[in-house]
């Protein structure tokens, strides 16, 4: 029964840090971005986000960057 609550606490601590990571850079980026490419070009690029973020997610589990 420990080791269960043990393997959630580490799960819960996981999801803590991805989400405050996520927060974080996605806070810095957008700023970074807006400043270098101008905020008019803003929802062209969260636009084609998932798209990039699928083929490239596609590409890393298929083993292409290896």
């Amino acid at each position: 029964m420990r080791e269960h609550i043990r393997l959630a606490l580490m799960m819960a601590g996981t999801a803590l840090f991805t989400l405050a990571g996520y927060e974080l850079m996605r806070s810095a980026a957008t700023v970074l971005f807006k400043q270098t490419y101008g905020a008019e070009n803003l929802p062209f690029v969260m636009a084609a986000m998932p798209f990039v973020m699928f083929f490239g997610v596609w590409e890393v589990a298929n083993g292409s960057w290896a």
